[in-house]
């Protein structure tokens, strides 16, 4: 999944991440993300698209700088973000 279209006012990044290797078993992954900038106006989270399941979610956010992280899921799409007004 990718993330949405560059908001001027917004600069942020969302990754999936390994969480660990568990041999034979499928891996686990969260979604990490973070701005470096957030219009005054707007809010984002950060989410871990699920195969077959609802997508994990962090709450909704308006600091930059700071690394936000989901729960941690095996069976993923990948990692995004959403921008939304407050």
């Amino acid at each position: 999944m990718a993330a949405p279209a560059a908001n001027a006012a917004t600069a942020c990044s969302a990754n999936r991440v390994l969480v660990d290797d568990r041999g034979w078993l499928p891996d686990s992954h969260k979604a990490t993300g973070r701005c470096s900038k957030i219009d005054g106006n707007k809010k984002v989270r950060i989410s871990l698209g699920r195969i077959a399941d609802f997508d994990y979610h962090t709450s909704w956010f308006t600091r930059t700088n700071t690394t936000y992280s989901t729960n941690q899921s095996t069976l993923t799409r990948g990692a995004y973000y959403t921008v939304r007004n407050v």
